[in-house]
């Protein structure tokens, strides 16, 4: 594991927006897709990777980290699409939570290219040109 890629993934979290919750999306926690450095962050933490599970409630499959109450079982060590839900002008929260400020779209995929290329310490590439 990169201590220094895990750091930059952490310090990548710390930047994101506040938002105040209502729990109320939890039918939006669903099979989602992990980078490589989050799949080890997890474990590193001795989290399992989030699985589907069948929710009678909602009708469809559900992260398997999500509890009873609506609580994430992994919040400290969530990956980053469930951290973006709600900040993004593509992922607007549908009960109201407002962020603190809300990420463009080119932020957005900023933040998922650089965390996916913190798998290998490589470079990535926005709009922008070449990071890295």
């Amino acid at each position: 594991m990169n201590p220094e890629a895990i750091a930059r993934l952490q310090e990548i979290y710390q930047s994101l927006p506040k938002i105040n919750c209502q729990q109320k999306c939890q039918a939006c926690c669903t099979i989602i897709t992990l980078s490589p450095i989050e799949i080890e962050h997890l474990k590193q933490n001795g989290k399992g990777l989030p699985v589907a599970r069948y929710s009678k409630e909602f009708d469809y499959q559900m992260c398997s980290h999500l509890r009873q109450n609506g609580d994430c079982a992994i919040q400290p060590v969530k990956p980053l699409i469930c951290r973006l839900w709600g900040l993004t002008e593509t992922m607007v929260c549908p009960h109201g939570c407002e962020p603190e400020r809300r990420l463009t779209r080119e932020e957005m995929l900023d933040l998922m290219l650089e965390v996916d290329a913190l798998r290998s310490g490589s470079g990535y590439c926005n709009k922008d040109g070449w990071k890295g």
